[in-house]
């Protein structure tokens, strides 16, 4: 498959989302996940150029802070296998419909979220503890008892199903600034452009070929920015 038809396959894809997946070689789903990693990247650089000459967008400011901490393995070992691995598991598992995946993506999904709360404001800590608890018990409840119509209902709405997996995993990326503003939350969008559509490409590679090739594209996207961050570029991821 050349670029041209990898390009019309994804946008095809990403119309409608949906749970098919392509038996082709795997040296084949490594070499056009290779690709769509550049097709990506090319679509990032491009839009956030764009939006750069309309405003200033504001860059994480928490990366040194965990780069004194942990020191130079330990980053690049989190960032680059550890972090994309977790990631992966987190917003990439429930793309597929069984029942383990879908309650840790929800669990570990929980904990990101919660510790971004922890950092900003820890009087919310409880309150979203207990509407987390809520709807966890909602969710086990209707995967156990009602299984048939728990399957058929994420069937019918896969297409909502993926896309807000791909917009939850950018907002948390917002996690990577130290502190909210005003000014952070309204140019939110145009910050976490760049991982909506690492979210939306990652879906489509763990849907078309498979959960360790989406693991796979991530591991050379922060592989690459980590690269960079340490050359003065920065991160994109």
């Amino acid at each position: 498959m050349n670029n041209k038809l990898l390009i019309s396959d994804f946008l095809q894809f990403l119309k409608k989302p949906n749970l098919e997946g392509l038996s082709i070689s795997k040296s084949e789903k490594v070499i056009r996940t290779v690709r769509l990693w550049i097709i990506s990247l090319i679509a990032i650089i491009l839009l956030r150029g764009i939006a750069e000459t309309i405003v200033e967008i504001p860059l994480p400011d928490m990366f040194e802070d965990f780069f004194d901490n942990i020191g130079v393995w330990g980053f690049v070992g989190f960032v680059v296998i550890l972090g994309p691995l977790l990631e992966e598991i987190t917003f990439r598992s429930a793309l597929r419909f069984r029942v383990s995946y879908l309650l840790i993506s929800f669990i570990l999904i929980t904990v990101y979220v919660l510790s971004i709360i922890m950092r900003q404001n820890e009087s919310l800590v409880l309150g979203f503890g207990i509407v987390a608890v809520l709807l966890f018990a909602a969710l086990v409840y209707a995967l156990s008892q009602k299984p048939i119509e728990s399957k058929a209902f994420y069937s019918r709405y896969y297409p909502y199903v993926f896309y807000f997996i791909a917009i939850l995993f950018g907002y948390i990326h917002i996690g990577n600034f130290e502190e909210f503003s005003l000014k952070l939350l309204l140019l939110s969008p145009l910050i976490v452009l760049p991982q909506f559509i690492l979210g939306v490409s990652l879906g489509y590679i763990r849907v078309r070929f498979g959960f360790w090739y989406a693991v796979f594209f991530h591991v050379l996207n922060n592989g690459i920015m980590t690269a960079l961050f340490f050359s003065g570029g920065g991160f994109i991821e």
